[in-house]
């Protein structure tokens, strides 16, 4: 039988292999993926793209997409990495953890999207959440918030941890 340390990691990486789609071989396959293949990073890489164009619309393309969705994925796992070590270990992490988690995964989103060019299979697909426009639209605000939300709710999180160990 697993213990839970081993069971929550195998689950962890289960999900974040179906998120980015990591394949057998080790290496990614978003860059690989035939064109009716949309996971859930597209979708919201399609709706960043969508927000920037339409609300920076004298701007010339550029990796603001790309950078978008690496910190609304980046922001709620710095949250949940920082937040862990806290409960565990007892004391403060370092600033740099919250930081370079969220450097990283607009490090990856870039490889992702903008080096492997998976966005310009991504924009002509159109990937959607459901067909009403509304929800769709719903959905992403929602998924904006709760990322912004991770960001400021951290240090009173942290806080309130600390307070739970001494």
């Amino acid at each position: 039988m697993q213990s839970r340390a081993s069971w929550g990691i195998s689950a962890l990486s289960g999900a974040i292999g179906r998120i980015f789609r990591i394949g057998p071989e080790g290496g990614t396959r978003c860059n690989r993926a035939p064109a009716g293949e949309i996971f859930l990073l597209d979708k919201l890489y399609y709706y960043s793209h969508l927000f920037f164009k339409t609300f920076l619309v004298r701007v010339s393309p550029s990796i603001q997409p790309s950078l978008i969705l690496g910190a609304t994925i980046g922001l709620p796992l710095a949250f949940i990495v920082d937040n862990a070590y806290i409960f565990l270990k007892c004391q403060a992490s370092s600033p740099w953890w919250f930081i370079s988690i969220c450097l990283g995964s607009m490090f990856l989103s870039l490889i992702i999207y903008e080096v492997n060019n998976r966005k310009e299979i991504v924009i002509m697909n159109e990937p959607k959440f459901s067909q009403n426009r509304k929800m769709n639209l719903f959905i992403m605000i929602l998924i904006d918030i709760f990322a912004l939300t991770c960001f400021f709710l951290n240090a009173p999180v942290g806080k309130y941890l600390l307070k739970l160990c001494y």
